[in-house]
């Protein structure tokens, strides 16, 4: 890969990339058939007991020690949601008038 940096007017940056050489390589595939839901405010993991139900949420770390999920060949997937006390927390900043009903 190459790259040229050139100032234009007006203190604008214009960024110029190309290949210089690539090589072929067979495909990767880097993930598992593992789903890991984190949630997407506080960034805690859903971790699952031994039976595969949701049993606490856990920082990145702890769930990926008690969920050997760096242990295979392959990353697992990710997904997001909410953990409990983050949607709890969420619900509270909402005045009651303002939230919506299901």
């Amino acid at each position: 890969m190459n790259m040229d940096v050139t100032l234009e007017e007006n203190d604008g940056v214009r960024f110029k990339t190309w290949e210089m050489d690539s090589q072929s390589r067979p495909p990767v595939n880097w993930t598992s058939d593992i789903i890991v839901t984190m949630c997407g405010w506080c960034n805690r993991v859903a971790a699952a007991d031994s039976e595969g139900a949701r049993k606490s949420w856990l920082a990145i770390e702890e769930a990926i020690n008690h969920m050997q999920l760096m242990e295979g060949d392959n990353a697992p997937n990710l997904t997001h949601g909410i953990c409990p006390e983050c949607k709890s927390n969420f619900l509270k900043s909402i005045p009651s008038d303002k939230r919506l009903r299901f």
